[in-house]
């Protein structure tokens, strides 16, 4: 028993090593803000104010944004100000209860965009959340998580995994040109602002660590309960 543990402890040792070893990139939380988001609801399809048409990573069938801000695990990476752009398209959004959440019976796309570099990222998307809220403080937020990434060429070397989930958030909080069928709200456009966040799946690597941490607890003590009963 005594050999088979330290063998076990030296193996479950290197095992920890190479995992804490591992490159941090793999844990990296991406967090994407935007400004200056406008977006328009419409026949059903709630997108980018200028133009309905879009989804090939073209700047001409999108709309210009304030600014992008990027951050990696919360620190400030950078930021473009200049010619960046949304293209958005959620499709099959019921009319709007008040106060109330809805789920779409369609995605498509969130696409971030720059005259300079074109692509900045695209995600496709499926069944998202609205919520109107009213009251003294009125705004409509989407929100969901991407089925995928369609291509991404983010700043300064940033990479987001496949395997990462990535939460959509877009929130418009000045609403005008607002129409109503019966007391759903069924259009309107919106000034506002934008998140994306990509965060690591959180399994692999903590599992294995904890079961390797577990095993050489284990095994630690049954080494030290051998020699209590020969003492």
């Amino acid at each position: 028993m005594r050999h088979t543990c330290r063998n076990w402890t030296l193996l479950l040792t290197g095992a920890l090593v190479a995992l804490a070893a591992a490159p941090p990139t793999a844990a990296d939380v991406i967090t994407i803000d935007f400004m200056g988001l406008n977006l328009k609801f419409a026949d059903g399809d709630i997108y980018d104010a200028d133009h309905l048409v879009g989804g090939n990573g073209s700047t001409a069938d999108a709309t210009a944004l304030g600014s992008i801000t990027f951050y990696k695990n919360y620190d400030y990476v950078t930021s473009l100000d200049d010619d960046v752009y949304a293209d958005i398209l959620v499709q099959g959004v019921p009319g709007l209860p008040a106060n109330e959440p809805v789920a779409t019976s369609g995605g498509l796309y969130v696409d971030l965009l720059s005259s300079s570099n074109s692509t900045l990222l695209r995600l496709s998307i499926g069944a998202m959340g609205v919520f109107y809220t009213t009251g003294s403080y009125e705004s409509v937020a989407v929100s969901g998580i991407a089925t995928g990434i369609i291509a991404q060429n983010l700043p300064d070397g940033l990479i987001i995994n496949p395997g990462d989930e990535i939460t959509i958030f877009l929130m418009g909080d000045s609403l005008s040109g607002k129409v109503f069928t019966g007391e759903l709200l069924t259009g309107f456009t919106s000034s506002g602002t934008g998140q994306i966040e990509a965060i690591p799946e959180p399994g692999s690597l903590m599992i294995l660590l904890s079961l390797a941490a577990s095993a050489l607890a284990v095994c630690a003590w049954r080494v030290a309960s051998m020699k209590a009963r020969c003492l």
